[in-house]
């Protein structure tokens, strides 16, 4: 698992759904840190239930002394006389021991999202799709464009939320935040969201094209000029995460260099009166 600097966390607990970390939690034995806990609630999008987020990391001095158990009863509790109707996490695929934890427990594995990676100079930039420029966003004259965008994009992955105008206002605030857009045909095309990470890692948060423009390269365009920015900014390694299911991306990002450096799992379990999810699939950037 990766570092997280100071400065990515301070803007992880300001977004909107982590309440400022309220609900975060460290399971404690003599002053030594023996587990941690991060929880949010999720609000409902549209028809779905409300859900509650967490990861739960125990040290490995204290496993298998049920550590991970108290954590998990801790996030059962956190919504008294309004329960949540889903709680879900993420783990490692390679943790075999969680997946056995929580498939005991009533979760189910829903989903497997796929890390990428890569270092080095990006690819040479071609020349971009006829009619199509990429600027930089500006806040509030794009922000209701890159919210249609996120919705478009994002409506049926696993997990989804509407984005929300202190949402942005939270991403622009992490660390080297930079919101690039596609024009075309006097419209917002696409856009891609990038951050940094500790001292040399840059981040590619989002990126997505609006269905009308696909297959006309701007997503590469996009995803090259994201990258050709983070190498400008001193950033010697670039990261992502999509679904394992959407081949269309997997095959654009290892086309740009990226490989897959780890793989995690998403588990869910459902309350009484719970929707049932659909299988999660992302449209291709």
């Amino acid at each position: 698992m990766r570092p997280i600097p100071v400065e990515d966390w301070r803007a992880f607990l300001s977004l909107p759904f982590n309440r400022g970390g309220r609900d975060f939690a460290l399971a404690l034995e003599g002053g030594r840190v023996a587990g941690v806990l991060t929880s949010t609630r999720i609000p409902a999008a549209g028809a779905s239930p409300d859900r509650r987020h967490f990861r739960i990391v125990v040290h490995p001095g204290f496993r298998r002394r049920g550590v991970g158990g108290a954590l998990l009863r801790l996030v059962e509790a956190q919504d008294p006389g309004d329960p949540p109707a889903v709680l879900q996490c993420r783990i490692p695929a390679t943790w075999t021991a969680a997946a056995a934890f929580f498939g005991k427990r009533g979760f189910r594995a829903v989903q497997t999202d796929v890390e990428m990676e890569r270092t080095g100079p990006p690819p040479a930039e071609p020349p971009l799709p006829a009619g199509v420029a990429i600027r930089d966003a500006v806040p509030g004259a794009d922000d209701a464009d890159l919210l249609r965008l996120h919705d478009e994009g994002f409506a049926e992955d696993f997990g989804f939320v509407p984005a929300t105008a202190a949402f942005l206002a939270a991403e622009r605030a992490m660390a080297g935040a930079w919101y690039g857009v596609a024009a075309a045909e006097g419209a917002v095309a696409g856009y891609v969201k990038t951050h940094h990470e500790g001292e040399s890692t840059g981040w590619l948060n989002a990126l997505v094209v609006a269905a009308p423009f696909r297959g006309r390269g701007i997503g590469r365009a996009l995803l090259l000029r994201a990258l050709a920015r983070l190498h400008g900014e001193g950033r010697t390694k670039a990261g992502l995460v999509t679904e394992d299911r959407n081949t269309a991306a997997l095959a654009l990002y290892r086309s740009a260099g990226f490989t897959v450096a780890e793989e995690e799992a998403a588990w869910w379990r459902e309350g009484t009166g719970a929707v049932s999810p659909t299988p999660p699939r992302s449209p291709a950037p």
